[in-house]
C-alpha cells in the first residue's frame, strides 16, 4: 500500500536522527569552545586588571610580574 512518496523510505529514515545528532554535535562543540576562550586568561592578564582595578599597588604589581615571569 506504500507509494515510496513517504519521508520515511529509504535514506529518509536516516535523515532526521543524522540532523538531530548533528544539532547536538554543533551546540556541543561551540559551548567548549567558548569556554576555552573564556579559560585562556594568563597569570599577567589577571595582575594587570587587578592593578587597574586598585587592588594591588605599583610596588605589588611590580613584584608580582617579577614572580611569574
Amino acid at each position: 500500500m506504500m507509494n515510496g512518496n513517504s519521508l520515511f523510505m529509504g535514506w529518509g529514515i536516516w535523515f532526521i536522527p543524522i540532523v538531530i545528532v548533528l544539532v547536538f554535535y554543533f551546540i556541543y562543540i561551540s559551548n567548549s569552545f567558548s569556554k576555552k576562550i573564556k579559560n585562556d586568561v594568563s597569570a599577567f592578564d589577571i595582575l594587570k586588571k587587578r592593578y587597574a582595578k586598585g587592588e594591588i599597588s605599583k610596588l605589588e604589581f611590580e613584584q608580582m610580574k617579577k614572580d611569574i615571569q
